[in-house]
């Protein structure tokens, strides 16, 4: 068991998850941004149902980050629970803020725009 273990450990990521590692924060940032903006835009139903499905998601990724063991399965699970997370945040804001929302759901959005542009990592 200790043996196992001891690999696992020491194995780097290769493929998919690597690939998905280098990406996930602006992938988050995008998908937040997005539903954000759905959260904004729409009425109070849809609202919700957000708030609901986020919900959902970030307690799935809670339960599930200790208990997958691939490496791919987690990068997904950490893309979907931060982005939910983002996308809880902007649905209650909603409620609170109204269209305040919207200049936080742009300033997200600019942001993940900035940092999925390769050219400015370069300057």
């Amino acid at each position: 068991m200790l043996e196992r273990q001891r690999d696992q450990v020491s194995r780097p990521e290769a493929g998919a998850a690597a690939w998905l590692r280098a990406r996930r924060v602006r992938i988050a940032l995008l998908l937040a941004a997005g539903e954000g903006l759905i959260a904004v835009l729409a009425d109070g139903a849809v609202r919700f149902a957000v708030l609901f499905v986020a919900t959902a998601l970030v307690a799935l990724y809670l339960v599930g980050r200790t208990k997958v063991e691939w490496d791919l399965a987690k990068q997904v699970l950490w893309i979907v629970g931060a982005s939910q997370a983002l996308a809880l945040l902007a649905a209650v804001s909603t409620f609170v803020l109204g269209w305040t929302a919207l200049l936080l759901v742009a300033g997200v959005a600019a942001i993940a725009l900035l940092l999925a542009d390769p050219d400015t990592r370069q300057r």
